[in-house]
């Protein structure tokens, strides 16, 4: 799933709607509901808001 800076990333009540994980390349990727990551079974992150000036909103 692509993500950009605009992204809705919290539900009104500030749960997340968003998880990452990073593949066998060490990409990150985005999804939409909790769970493990298809390519390496690892238990998905919920997006934080460190993530998403990191690696999403780059100036």
């Amino acid at each position: 799933m692509n993500v950009t800076c605009d992204t809705v990333f919290f539900k009104s009540d500030n749960s997340v709607r968003f998880w990452y994980g990073k593949n066998k390349k060490k990409e990150i990727e985005y999804f939409t509901d909790l769970g493990l990551h298809p390519e390496t079974g690892k238990t998905l992150k919920p997006i934080t808001g460190y993530m998403i000036e990191k690696y999403i909103c780059v100036d």
